[in-house]
Order: C-alpha cells, then sequence, then structure tokens
C-alpha cells in the first residue's frame, strides 16, 4: 500500500469514527424522545458511515485502484467530508 493510499484510508478510517460518534447520540437522543427527525439524522449518518466502510473496504482490497484522478477525487470528497463531520460531532457532543 503505496503513501497516498494510506493517507486515503486514515481519512475514510476517521470518517468511520466521527460517523459512529454521531450515530450514538443520535441513536441515544431518539430512544428517549422518538422525534422524526433525530430518526432521520439516524439515517442521515447512518448513509455516511456506510458509504466510508465501502470506501475502507475499496481501499484495503485494490488500493492500486485509487491512484490518480480517482485517488485525488476521493481523497477530496473525504476531506470535505471530514471537515462536514467534525463540524456534526462537535456540534452534536455539546
Amino acid at each position: 500500500m503505496g503513501g497516498l493510499a494510506i493517507i486515503f484510508t486514515g481519512l475514510a478510517g476517521v470518517n468511520v469514527l466521527l460517523a459512529l460518534s454521531i450515530l450514538y447520540v443520535y441513536l441515544s437522543s431518539y430512544m428517549k424522545a422518538k422525534a422524526p427527525f433525530t430518526l432521520a439524522l439516524i439515517v442521515f449518518a447512518g448513509l455516511f458511515l456506510f458509504e466510508n466502510i465501502l470506501d475502507l473496504i475499496f481501499l484495503l482490497l485494490d488500493p492500486d485502484a485509487f491512484a490518480g484522478f480517482l485517488g485525488t477525487h476521493n481523497a477530496l470528497v473525504n476531506v470535505v467530508q471530514l471537515a462536514g463531520l467534525a463540524v456534526l460531532a462537535k456540534i452534536t457532543w455539546k
């Protein structure tokens, strides 16, 4: 696994952890309030989690597939997701 693949894997891994932490808070909140909005947030966080788990699987199975444009595109998407999830996690955990 090359240097870029390790970076991509790390980004996806951090996104998985952030999505899990957000999902934990939303699930806990939903168990108490049963609010439809919270259920929508659970689905949203779950889809982010699913997408990043798939990313990790693909990166681990074939890291060379993420070379060139696809790798750059994937890295940019993961960086944007990381920023969004980090802000959401910070707000969620307050």
